[in-house]
């Protein structure tokens, strides 16, 4: 085969690839998109330090972040909400990440490990991230003080640090 056949067929499965990413990806944006601007659903989740946290009793703006311990972008998506935090453009109790379907004792050592400084639930049973419509992780959902979804999104964002400096300005 000549060199230009083989660089017509990688773009085509290039191509390809982008489309199929796409079109799996869309119903999940689509349905993001249609939850940002309602009420946030209500939660309880128990915390590492064993207290309850209410989503509806915060009374500010949260962001919430469903993460598990072995997702590679998780661990981008935390590092960056944590030098938020240490930059001191967020406090520390502004930040819940919830972590789904995972061991206690898993998530604490992995908190304690990356030295994460904001709050962590763990809903073993899924039921927070059900509420969600969580995906896949890293999911990271931006509420307001009166408890409306602003933003939602999955994955890795460029836009997060700005979506959160506008939240908390």
């Amino acid at each position: 085969m000549n060199k230009a056949l083989i660089g017509k067929i990688v773009n085509g499965l290039l191509v390809v690839a982008v489309l199929w990413v796409l079109i799996n990806r869309l119903p999940g944006v689509i349905e993001n998109f249609r939850k940002q601007n309602q009420p946030a659903p209500s939660f309880a989740v128990p915390l590492l330090d064993g207290t309850l946290f209410e989503s509806e009793e915060t009374g500010k703006a949260l962001v919430v972040v469903f993460w598990a311990t072995w997702c590679g972008p998780c661990e981008v998506e935390l590092s960056r909400l944590q030098k938020l935090i240490d930059d001191k453009v967020i406090p520390a109790d502004s930040v819940l990440a919830v972590s789904s379907l995972e061991d206690r004792h898993l998530v604490q050592k992995t908190v304690d490990q990356r030295r994460y400084s904001f709050l962590v639930g763990v809903d073993i049973s899924g039921q927070v991230a059900g509420l969600y419509g969580v995906r896949a992780t890293p999911t990271t959902a931006l509420l307001d003080k009166n408890h409306q979804l602003t933003w939602i999104t999955t994955g890795l964002s460029p836009l997060l640090e700005v979506k959160i400096r506008g939240l908390f300005k």
